[in-house]
């Protein structure tokens, strides 16, 4: 009999971490992250069907784009899960490519950087003027930027200026 408690006790906890990596899957994937440099960033945004939409704001890696923010959409991105991948379209040469897992990070709140992030592998594929392509692989970590949580929408409406008020401070003719 302990024996038996003990097993549906386990698979309790198994199912309700399961059913917690799902919900930080999918439901908390969109979001804004941070990315290599502090003014750099990665925008996701999961859809039904296992789709990761997003793009990447990063520099440049060439002489001329060195100091251009560079917008790089996402060309292919999915989403299983806690598991990640996207690749991004080329702009100038540079694409990147990551796989890796989305989990909770530290922070206590939603409104705290790093609440989720997301670990894996970044490759920075960069193509020269004839077209050879070099790879360069590296673990990461993206955190979550801050976000607040969505407003309760029991709110009543602001009070607007009743039509008295207005009629009172209006000049006598």
């Amino acid at each position: 009999m302990m024996a038996l408690t003990k097993t549906a006790f386990l698979i309790c906890c198994l199912f309700s971490i399961g059913s917690a990596l799902a919900q930080v899957g999918e439901d908390g994937v969109s979001n804004t992250y941070t990315f290599l440099a502090e003014d750099e960033d990665l925008q996701l945004s999961a859809v039904p069907g296992h789709i990761l939409l997003g793009y990447v704001n990063t520099h440049g890696v060439g002489e001329t784009d060195r100091d251009l923010l560079l917008s790089m959409f996402f060309q292919k991105g999915t989403i299983e899960g806690d598991q990640l991948y996207f690749i991004t379209k080329p702009v100038h040469g540079l694409r990147y490519e990551f796989k890796g897992k989305l989990s909770r990070g530290t922070a206590k709140s939603p409104a705290e950087e790093g609440y989720f992030q997301i670990v894996g592998t970044l490759t920075r594929h960069l193509a020269d003027e004839e077209g050879k392509v070099t790879s360069h692989s590296r673990e990461v970590t993206f955190k979550s930027m801050p976000f607040d949580a969505p407003e309760d929408s029991r709110h009543e409406p602001a009070k607007s200026i009743s039509d008295h008020a207005v009629r009172r401070s209006a000049p006598s003719a």
